[in-house]
């Protein structure tokens, strides 16, 4: 329901002198969008102003028409919530494999990680073993050198 401050606010506000023997009436009190029958223009008819207002049935046509785009628009939605649900789904699938596929390549860095570093301990291990054979060896070789040369 209009306010009687707002409809008296449009009369001297905005429309003095077209409102001054008219009797006002706020568009919220015409009725909701629904089949479009509720108002009847014949209580407000202004044969004074007739070229400045709506007749009865052209307002039935253009309330339908907005009615219709209403239900258009509700249908659209409509068709289009499946599609964002199956949509929705399948975004929250793939972050689930991608979850997954990071947690795997996580894991398998981490166990490659860790045979890389024994492979290195190993690695380590075998050179000093070979780099103590070589001492022995070149120590062996100076001592046989020695001898050979008479220092010994």
């Amino acid at each position: 329901m209009g306010t009687a401050s707002s409809v008296n606010s449009c009369k001297d506000n905005v429309h003095l002198r077209i409102a001054k023997d008219h009797r006002i009436i706020n568009i919220t009190d015409i009725g909701e969008l629904d089949s479009g029958e509720s108002f009847n223009f014949s209580d407000s008819h202004c044969n004074e102003h007739s070229n400045q207002f709506l007749d009865e049935e052209e307002f039935l046509s253009k309330k339908r028409k907005l009615w219709e785009r209403h239900k258009n628009a509700v249908k659209k939605i409509d068709d289009l919530s499946p599609e964002e649900s199956k949509l929705r789904k399948i975004k929250e699938s793939e972050d689930a494999l991608f979850h997954k596929a990071k947690e795997n390549i996580q894991k398998r860095l981490t166990t490659d990680a860790d045979q890389w570093s024994q492979k290195l301990v190993e690695l380590n291990e075998k050179r000093r073993s070979v780099y103590r054979e070589i001492e022995r060896e070149i120590r062996n070789i100076d001592k046989r050198k020695r001898k050979v040369s008479g220092v010994d």
